[in-house]
């Protein structure tokens, strides 16, 4: 019972982090807010949930969340899949491990280190 919950632990995380997608869609915000602002004024059947959606990533904060998420899930991800490759070696696992711990301890700074991450996911 226990290697059951295990792997479909593993499962589940498998599909917690899709961090290329959140990157695409900072990438192209302003596609996806024009996209979105056409969609909700032409009055169909998903023009209101355009809408809703437009108005939330309209919001500064749902930018930052989103270029922060990438920043931190970015390793994390990579991690995820370290862990759970079937020719990975416990050792290399636990480099891993202590190369994304470090990376996410660099995280921890000041208000010029988030401010130059959110400069590099703007461009």
């Amino acid at each position: 019972m226990r290697k059951f919950i295990k792997s479909s632990h593993c499962a589940r995380l498998a599909g917690l982090f899709r961090v290329d997608a959140i990157r695409a869609l900072v990438t192209q915000y302003r596609e996806v807010l024009d996209t979105l602002e056409e969609i909700a004024g032409s009055k169909n059947t998903v023009s209101t949930k355009a809408s809703g959606l437009h108005s939330q990533l309209s919001k500064s904060a749902t930018l930052l969340g989103l270029q922060v998420a990438v920043t931190v899930l970015g390793p994390l991800e990579i991690l995820n899949r370290r862990l759970q490759s079937k020719t990975e070696t416990v050792a290399g696992m636990m480099e891993c491990v202590q190369v994304v711990a470090d990376e996410l301890s660099l995280l921890r700074c000041d208000n010029k280190c988030w401010r130059d991450v959110i400069l590099m996911h703007h461009d």
